[in-house]
């Protein structure tokens, strides 16, 4: 997709209903209406927008079904700084309604997906191991210090898994065998 038809949308998803002329001011480039007008008409035909109202009132509001699926240019995505990218400020809880409706994969990337399931359950360790354990508490600390980075919060990784290990007192669960004690 065209680089100018991205930036259209996803101005689009971000400030919906929208008319044209807020759409124009925020789209930083120089970018008449009739061309605007010729680019929105494209995303109509695309089902990725549709359009409500008539003359000045004319507003366009983003299709969810569809603009899940709507390609993303990642390398231009995170050329930008991550104070800068474009983002929803409020978190939509309709995406979980959407995502239970339509598959994010074709059959080709399906299947690929579980040969390499397939693949890693022949290879994976017993789960009683004390590597499996291990690795899968390293995983835990380092997504809850990822995602707290991007909420905003400040711990570094030390910080994050000295919570947990207060966690695990609070919760009276033995680094070492990894049971509640009310299990021993």
């Amino acid at each position: 997709m065209e680089q100018r038809l991205e930036k259209i949308f996803l101005q689009i998803l971000l400030n919906e209903p929208i008319g044209i002329a807020d759409l124009s001011g925020l789209i930083k480039e120089d970018i008449s209406i009739p061309t605007l007008n010729r680019a929105l008409a494209k995303l109509v035909n695309q089902k990725l927008i549709e359009v409500s109202g008539k003359g000045p009132n004319t507003r366009y509001t983003a299709l969810k079904d569809d603009a899940i699926k709507f390609p993303i240019n990642v390398d231009s995505y995170f050329s930008v700084d991550i104070e800068s990218r474009p983002s929803k400020t409020y978190f939509d809880s309709n995406v979980f309604d959407i995502l239970q409706n339509i598959s994010l994969l074709n059959t080709e990337e399906t299947a690929k997906l579980e040969t390499l399931g397939e693949k890693f359950n022949l290879n994976k360790p017993e789960k009683n191991s004390i590597i499996y354990k291990k690795e899968f508490e390293r995983l835990m600390i380092e997504l809850s210090w990822k995602s707290s980075q991007i909420e905003g919060n400040t711990y570094d990784l030390i910080d994050t898994e000295q919570l947990f290990e207060i966690w695990r007192k609070k919760q009276k669960i033995y680094p070492r065998r990894g049971h509640h004690a009310s299990e021993s």
